[in-house]
């Protein structure tokens, strides 16, 4: 197979009682558009994606083909745009974006400058009196610091070590709130 090439589980239209999510492969050529890392995380979405949007709406917004990253579970999937932007990914709740993550490793930063590697101080800095800092459950001595929601309803969460930023999302914040993503 060529490399420059892969195949794709693509999100067909539903069909009465049939989830959204099935679909039929398609093979699709590695674009220059669309998202990249260098675009800034807010709590409503990244780039000109934001939550509320449908996959269709989010897939015009960045200008290329999203990709399920993740089986659906509880009529909720994680999509990633075909170019694969670094470590970030979309989730879909109903069929619409309520999340955005972005992974460890992952370059994107906030548009105060936060993101993997800053530190809790920072986090608190950037966000003065907005920030509720919780135990995390699953990277003892870490926390995560939630970042209260605006009047929209949306939020973020940064996820660390006791030290620094692992991994943050933002999105509606019934979805910001489930530390396990879909799960």
């Amino acid at each position: 197979m060529n490399p420059a090439i892969k195949v794709s589980a693509i999100r067909g239209e539903p069909h009465p009682g049939h989830s959204p999510w099935v679909g039929t492969l398609k093979t699709v050529q590695p674009t220059e558009t669309g998202l990249t890392s260098s675009h800034v995380l807010r709590r409503d979405g990244i780039g000109g994606v934001t939550v509320g949007m449908t996959v269709k709406e989010a897939e015009a917004a960045a200008g290329q083909t999203f990709v399920r990253e993740t089986d659906v579970m509880n009529n909720c999937v994680y999509m990633v745009p075909e170019t694969r932007v670094p470590a970030v990914s979309f989730m879909f709740k109903d069929g619409v974006m309520s999340r955005v993550d972005v992974y460890q490793g992952g370059k994107t930063r906030t548009s105060e400058g936060i993101g993997n590697g800053s530190t809790e101080q920072q986090v608190n800095d950037a966000y003065p009196g907005m920030i509720v800092v919780e135990p995390n459950w699953y990277q003892h001595p870490g926390h995560y610091l939630h970042l209260k929601p605006d009047n929209n309803g949306h939020s973020m969460n940064f996820e660390t070590d006791g030290a620094k930023v692992l991994r943050f999302y933002s999105g509606f914040e019934t979805a910001v709130i489930q530390i396990e993503g879909c799960a």
